[in-house]
């Protein structure tokens, strides 16, 4: 019986990924951004004393080139990042987050942890702590 235990657990997996990432676009929508562009600000955002290369951010958020690349170019367009080309190597670019970027930052924070908080009220800390572990030793 473990094989259809397992594929309903990843079933299940599946479906609190898809309700999760429903319910942070729909807490970060006011701020004109998705779970996926407030992840790359909080990347950013950390990140604000070094120079961050789309590489970097994919493999940071465990994304691939054109997903990265298409996030990029929305985040772009809404005036949320900016590149700056390196002076050396031209096919090198540096991200960065703009004034408005900066500005909606701590409150896309605040909106995914709170988002967190909600889902995960029912556990304690030490089934978290479990489940992360847990979840950790899964292998692909």
């Amino acid at each position: 019986m473990l094989v259809p235990d397992t594929m309903r657990l990843g079933q299940l997996i599946y479906e609190i990924n898809k309700k999760m990432i429903a319910r942070q676009n729909n807490n970060l929508s006011s701020l004109g951004v998705t779970v996926q562009q407030a992840l790359v600000i909080a990347y950013l955002d950390k990140s604000k004393d070094k120079k961050v290369t789309q590489r970097m951010i994919e493999i940071g958020l465990n994304n691939t080139n054109p997903t990265v690349t298409n996030i990029i170019k929305s985040m772009m367009s809404k005036n949320l990042i900016y590149k700056i080309q390196d002076k050396v190597d031209k096919r090198k670019y540096y991200l960065y987050l703009t004034p408005l970027g900066l500005s909606i930052a701590s409150e896309c924070a605040k909106r995914m942890e709170a988002t967190d908080i909600a889902a995960y009220k029912n556990l304690t800390e030490e089934e978290l702590k479990t489940l992360r572990v847990l979840l950790e030793k899964v292998e692909f």
